[in-house]
């Protein structure tokens, strides 16, 4: 588990290294803002996070921001989760107690801890009411077994339970 929290700001990195004009483009970016800043300030904001994930401090937002902004959200909890040590409740409530962005913090930070440290590190009191918990069983178990191999397309409903495909309108109505 170190091992892999360790690994988490350089592998963040990683992905966003690779992100280049088209890919941003493709996502819904506009050409001329992929073309001006590209993943620069998502790299900037895990440079801050590198720089201060050895700093204790009441309120991630004070360190990295407010949260108001996407690169700044992943930022602050990622130093929530780099902070916990392994500690689900704690990586949540340092976002959800910070100045800022607080909710967004927390949920990105539980979504973070949750991949890293699995369901057994969610305290059964938090887990127990969770909305949809059964959906999010078999969306997890489904991307568990894409990781592994398995044909995504044999996997129907759990990839798209709330029928989201069936809602998609096409990029150029969007653009009009």
């Amino acid at each position: 588990m170190a091992a892999l929290i360790e690994g988490l700001v350089a592998s963040v990195r990683w992905c966003v290294e690779r992100l280049d004009e088209r890919l941003l483009v493709e996502l819904g970016c506009t050409p001329a803002l992929a073309r001006s800043i590209g993943a620069r300030e998502m790299i900037a904001a895990l440079d801050r996070v590198e720089e201060t994930a050895s700093t204790e401090h009441e309120d991630v937002c004070a360190l990295l921001g407010g949260a108001w902004v996407g690169e700044e959200a992943v930022a602050a909890a990622l130093w929530c989760v780099l902070r916990a040590s392994g500690d689900f409740n704690d990586a949540v409530l340092r976002g959800a107690n910070s100045s800022g962005d607080s909710d967004s913090i927390a949920c990105i930070a539980g979504a973070i801890a949750g991949a890293a440290w699995g369901i057994s590190a969610i305290d059964r009191v938090w887990a127990r009411d969770v909305e949809s918990a059964d959906l999010l069983d078999r969306l997890a178990m489904t991307l568990l077994e894409a990781r592994d191999g398995r044909d995504l397309e044999r996997t129907g409903e759990a990839l798209d339970p709330f029928r989201a495909e069936s809602l998609v309108v096409p990029a150029r109505r969007l653009r009009s």
